[in-house]
């Protein structure tokens, strides 16, 4: 898809984005979505973190999500674990924090950012990824770009006192090649 039909894009992450990701990191519904632990986290500790992923991009690249018209970071994603010997990566969560913005496809849309760049910047062959099984609009916008379900990892998450499936899915280049993004 054109870069001008669409509602976000992707730029590196900035020290000024410190008190927004913070504020999404203790995020309670947020976080009830993703695979890892509840957690408070500090603007110290979010100051290294953010830090970390502005510098140090060699196996992971981090991304906010921008929405075109106003300019302002709704969300944010990466790719990590990149493996540059292997072709492929991991992509990280497809975090939309600004709660205006939800569902609204921003994710979609970031998500097919994120894969042209993959695929046709890096010159990765796989992404792969993975969701709480529960969380069923991420697993939908996987599958609706084309990934393919590889597995389930049974009560691999204990969260909320219980233990969650996790989905794993991936997408190789020639599939996404495909799509008519």
């Amino acid at each position: 898809m054109e870069a001008s039909k669409l509602k976000v894009y992707l730029r590196a992450f900035e020290s000024a984005d410190l008190t927004l990701l913070n504020e999404w990191h203790n995020d309670e519904e947020i976080n009830s979505l993703t695979g890892g632990r509840k957690h408070f986290v500090s603007s110290e500790y979010d100051k290294k973190w953010l830090e970390d992923k502005m510098l140090n991009n060699t196996k992971q690249l981090y991304w906010a999500i921008c929405e075109t018209a106003t300019r302002n970071m709704v969300g944010y994603t990466s790719l990590n674990d990149i493996d540059f010997v292997n072709r492929k990566a991991f992509m990280g969560g497809l975090v939309i924090g600004d709660k205006a913005t939800r569902s609204k496809g921003y994710a979609t849309k970031a998500a097919i950012l994120l894969l042209n760049y993959g695929f046709y910047e890096l010159g990765l062959n796989k992404i792969y990824a993975t969701c709480l099984s529960e969380h069923k609009t991420v697993v939908l916008t996987f599958l609706m770009l084309g990934f393919k379900r590889d597995g389930i990892l049974r009560q691999d998450v204990f969260k909320g006192n219980k233990f969650r499936d996790v989905i794993m899915v991936s997408l190789l280049k020639e599939e996404y090649e495909k799509n008519s993004f």
